[in-house]
């Protein structure tokens, strides 16, 4: 019995120190997939399906900030058009397939406009007085008090974008030129494929129409980047021949709220000599 249990401890000895020194098995080290680019920018538009967010379209003279809810098919947009001498905001409300366009105007003559028709107010006269009253017509509507009339927004690749759809801006359309991309989950660049760009019916389509591109259209470099919820937010393009790139904004996903037309007693119809000196409305339309 004695060497029974002497037989036991000792077989016990050898096992217990072999317990005692083993550890538990470490795990298998995570493997870490690249970083996929071109993934990265086609889910980065996840924002831009909702319809609802704001935005800015930028190149040379004229930048357009504005808002969209495709859903209910309204927006509001202000483009600034920029020349030597003068300063153009042109304001469009879009709703219910209508524009609303009003126009503010700083600089050169426009800036003389107001003494003018100081001027002519203090003369005397039935055709200074008439000639006031059309002077005043226009300052009216070129310093912003009024609503031009709603007319119908056709959505062509001439006449404008369609409002209705989510990405009237043209965002994810230029996202999917990209051709080749590289970069981290906040900032990726590459280039893009801009051949054909004019014929898109969006915001973008219309900037590549009034500043025909040229060159290596095929193959424009781009840097994109990404929110805090890897939702696109700037994308900033090299222009063939240009010093300053365009800057495409898009932010504020599902923030927008539908919009509603002007109050009646601000929207009032133009004369013609009213609206020949005011233009179309630039971008805005």
């Amino acid at each position: 019995m004695i060497l029974r249990r002497l037989l036991i401890f000792v077989v016990l000895l050898q096992i217990l120190p072999l317990a005692a020194c083993s550890e538990p098995s470490s795990p298998a080290p995570a493997v870490t997939k690249p970083f996929d680019a071109m993934a990265a920018l086609a889910a980065s538009t996840s924002g831009i399906d909702t319809g609802s967010y704001r935005f800015v379209v930028n190149a040379k003279d004229v930048i357009t900030r504005g808002l969209l809810h495709a859903p209910s098919g309204t927006a509001d947009l202000t483009s600034l058009e920029t020349t030597k001498d003068a300063r153009a905001w042109h304001r469009a409300r879009i709703v219910g397939g209508k524009r609303y366009l009003k126009t503010e105007l700083q600089g050169g003559k426009w800036d003389d406009l107001l003494g003018r028709l100081e001027e002519l107010e203090e003369a005397l006269g039935p055709t200074r007085k008439k000639q006031a009253a059309a002077v005043r017509e226009v300052h009216d509507f070129a310093s912003g008090k009024y609503w031009r009339p709603p007319v119908v927004v056709a959505s062509t690749p001439t006449t404008g974008p369609n409002f209705t759809d989510p990405d009237a801006v043209g965002m994810k359309r230029l996202l999917s030129r990209v051709r080749t991309a590289q970069g981290s989950p906040v900032i990726v660049h590459g280039t893009l494929d801009a051949t054909g760009l004019a014929e898109d019916p969006t915001m973008i389509g219309a900037m590549a129409r009034r500043y025909p591109l040229s060159g290596a259209v095929h193959a424009m470099p781009f840097r994109a980047t990404l929110d805090s919820h890897d939702r696109i937010h700037t994308v900033n393009v090299m222009v063939p021949g240009s010093a300053e790139p365009w800057t495409i904004e898009a932010n504020d996903y599902g923030g927008v709220r539908a919009q509603v037309p002007p109050a009646a007693d601000e929207v009032r119809k133009p004369s013609a000599l009213a609206q020949k000196l005011l233009g179309d409305g630039g971008l805005a339309t």
